[in-house]
């Protein structure tokens, strides 16, 4: 049986009315008032569902805007007390030290962080911190990655959410590949696995059954375009194999690296952008001046100062402006999103 451990509360009214006769809890107010408490701890809502039950309530609340994750309903009640799992982290640490030969003393262990299926404990020396994760049912260490995957499903459901909210938007992004022919990658942090040019060169050469253009490309690589004229599909190969190599980055047309509108031409376009969010969202907010924030590799960022943002929402309290650097149109914060989560969904947006 599986349950879900809520991390962030629903934004909206979750669609499970189709689902309370095979899960009547759901029609408790009790657990209803759970999904959309905020502020309140992370934890299991309660639950004993099937695994496809799971599956669809995860998907149901994460179009919700919840952030959960599906796990046995096992680690609600864990078998291990958390003075048994510290004395485990002891022990683990301990044997770290040797392994290591880490001659430094180390601080007590302590908690750090009470997650849904471990205890994450913590020791400190004078030059290094050291982190165990205990599992709450059998003791066996969990590793950062795995912890860090925990969050795969929820976050290819939020994507699915973000793909079909900017497909909806109609916008230019959602028509890339049929007003462009040509695609390169823009690069937001190089690779971390060094590797030979000459091998890079034939393993993207393998990738794809497009000939690469690769007079152009600039070795050792740097954060900017790769400088290749590449198919929409070849290029999503290519980032997933820079991605492979522990590289981050987004797959944008060709034309992006010669921009048509400059800087000072998109300062016009955003003025008239926050005025028209300033009327629309906080027309008795008085805004300060227009201001330039940072280049991005699609779009011109202005933002203006905004003090009631400020009081509602704390940073940042500004208006933004996103304006595209080929035809002047808005980027909406979605489409951005969007288009830096793309690298990690690849192998679902191939198409």
């Amino acid at each position: 049986m599986y349950d879900l451990y809520l991390l962030l509360e629903c934004q909206t009214v979750p669609d499970v009315q189709d689902l309370v006769q095979q899960v009547p809890a759901l029609s408790d107010p009790s657990l209803q008032l759970k999904m959309f408490q905020r502020a309140s701890r992370p934890g299991f809502l309660g639950l004993d569902l099937s695994e496809e039950m799971a599956k669809t309530l995860l998907q149901r609340l994460t179009y919700a805007g919840a952030l959960a994750q599906r796990h046995p309903s096992a680690y609600r009640h864990p078998l291990l007390t958390l003075e048994q799992a510290t004395i485990i982290a002891e022990q683990v640490i301990g044997e770290l030290q040797k392994k290591e030969n880490f001659h430094q003393s180390i601080g007590p262990v302590r908690l750090a962080a009470d997650q849904a299926v471990c205890w994450s404990f913590k020791a400190f020396s004078k030059q290094r911190t050291i982190f165990v994760n205990i599992d709450k049912l059998d003791g066996h260490l969990w590793q950062d990655e795995e912890l860090h995957h925990l969050n795969d499903e929820a976050n290819s459901l939020q994507f699915e959410v973000l793909r079909k909210r900017v497909e909806m938007a109609d916008g230019v992004l959602s028509h890339w590949k049929q007003l462009y022919s040509i695609f390169d990658i823009y690069l937001l942090r190089n690779c971390q696995v060094s590797i030979p040019f000459e091998d890079f060169v034939k393993q993207i050469s393998a990738i794809s059954e497009h000939r690469m253009n690769l007079e152009t490309l600039q070795y050792p690589f740097h954060v900017g375009f790769f400088g290749l004229d590449l198919s929409y599909e070849a290029a999503a190969s290519l980032l997933q194999h820079l991605k492979s190599l522990g590289a981050e980055g987004c797959r944008l047309p060709a034309a992006y690296r010669q921009p048509h509108i400059s800087r000072e031409q998109a300062k016009p376009l955003a003025e008239q952008i926050i005025s028209r969010l300033h009327a629309t969202y906080i027309p008795d907010d008085i805004l300060g001046p227009l201001s330039f924030v940072r280049e991005s590799e699609v779009c011109w960022i202005f933002g203006a100062a905004s003090p009631q943002l400020l009081k509602e929402r704390g940073e940042p309290g500004v208006l933004y402006a996103q304006i595209d650097k080929l035809d002047g149109h808005m980027w909406t914060p979605e489409e951005m999103q969007f288009l830096h989560s793309e690298s990690n969904h690849l192998s679902s947006f191939h198409a």
